[in-house]
């Protein structure tokens, strides 16, 4: 039996059985899971894997144990892989679960968020795809580096006492539900600079601005200091500002340099895309954006503006 069992931080496995309670599901928490996969099957485009298709038995039971997670208040694996291997079957059996196509091989991630704000459900989806797909154990199972030929997932998310829950449940099954497993078309994804998937050293300060993407940008005039992004897919544009304190900062794509960008402008332009490239090899690749402490001669100050990133996929 190959299986892969991975959680966001080293909680402990408790001892005992899975609680299942009732998933409760509204509009809110169904919208979330499905877009969470869509984003799911988006990044395995961009790697060259099929999409996966969701599974009726696997999502109700990434449901419960969401729900169960909540009821808890711990974040584990508890009733894993059972809960995979034996989920109902989809489409449904006359012989009841488990589902006869599958052969053992499944995987799951388990996250929490607790946003503080009211957001949308496509924000909490991105936030836990961004979360995995920046921890390299999680952003495997998504992409089934393994080669497994995981075809089959189901998305629970739940919602309680202003925190976020997910269980992404992942499977092979001979006989899957319909649906395609064509990867979809490839576009361009928004990841704000704020956002888990972008990384920063140094001291770079939050600018709450209303013309920003997201409502806030971020800037640093040290010497030295970068933020990174790392995705997958086939191209990555870094969305900055062209402003009169604009300075030159150097950028560098796995770990090559990929030239410098002045951010100078007689007056500040929101949205700017400071740096492109597309037609990059499939895969997950770096794009790092480094303050030189270097300006245009018209410049008043060297800052380096980050206000998003965009990846191809």
């Amino acid at each position: 039996m190959r299986r892969l069992v991975m959680a966001v931080t080293g909680a402990a496995l408790m001892v005992g059985g899975l609680g299942v309670l009732p998933a409760r599901a509204t509009s809110q928490t169904d919208a979330a899971e499905i877009k969470l996969l869509a984003l799911i099957n988006q990044g395995r485009g961009g790697a060259g894997k099929g999409a996966e298709v969701m599974h009726a038995g696997l999502r109700l039971a990434a449901q419960q144990h969401s729900a169960d997670m909540s009821a808890r208040n711990t974040m584990d694996h508890n009733g894993y892989p059972q809960r995979s291997h034996h989920a109902s079957p989809g489409p449904v059996e006359a012989n009841g679960r488990p589902d006869d196509g599958f052969n053992g091989s499944s995987s799951e991630n388990v996250a929490w968020w607790q946003a503080g704000t009211t957001i949308t459900p496509d924000q909490a989806a991105q936030q836990f795809y961004n979360m995995w797909f920046n921890s390299a154990h999680h952003h495997d199972c998504m992409f089934d580096v393994w080669g497994y030929g995981l075809n089959a997932a189901g998305v629970g998310i739940y919602y309680a006492s202003g925190k976020w829950w997910a269980t992404f449940d992942s499977a092979y099954d001979r006989t899957p539900p319909s649906g395609s497993t064509t990867p979809p078309t490839p576009s361009w994804t928004r990841i704000e600079q704020n956002a888990s998937g972008v990384t920063r050293s140094g001291t770079w300060y939050n600018i709450v601005s209303s013309s920003a993407s997201g409502g806030s940008y971020m800037r640093s005039n040290t010497t030295g200091n970068f933020a990174t992004f790392t995705f997958t897919g086939t191209g990555v544009r870094w969305i900055g500002i062209a402003s009169t304190t604009g300075g030159i900062a150097n950028v560098t794509l796995d770990g090559t340099a990929a030239g410098t960008v002045d951010q100078y402008a007689p007056s500040a332009t929101f949205g700017r895309v400071m740096f492109q490239r597309t037609g990059l090899s499939s895969g997950r690749h770096t794009l790092k954006i480094t303050v030189s402490g270097r300006k245009n001669a018209s410049a008043t100050a060297a800052h380096t503006f980050v206000d998003a990133f965009d990846f191809y996929a």
